[in-house]
């Protein structure tokens, strides 16, 4: 194992491997807040309307 960490090379790309995993996990999660809040503020709105 501490052979395989020695290598700069593969270091990088498992590095570049989990970066890539975690902005995917970060941006698929941020998208269904933004739509959350656009239901919110629309149900909102037409609350208000209807008052």
């Amino acid at each position: 194992m501490d052979k395989l960490f020695n290598n700069n090379w593969l270091v990088k790309i498992i590095s570049f491997v989990l970066a890539l995993m975690l902005y995917g996990v970060v941006s698929a999660g941020d998208g269904g807040t933004r739509r959350d809040q656009q239901l919110m503020w629309r149900l909102t709105l037409l609350s208000k309307q209807q008052s």
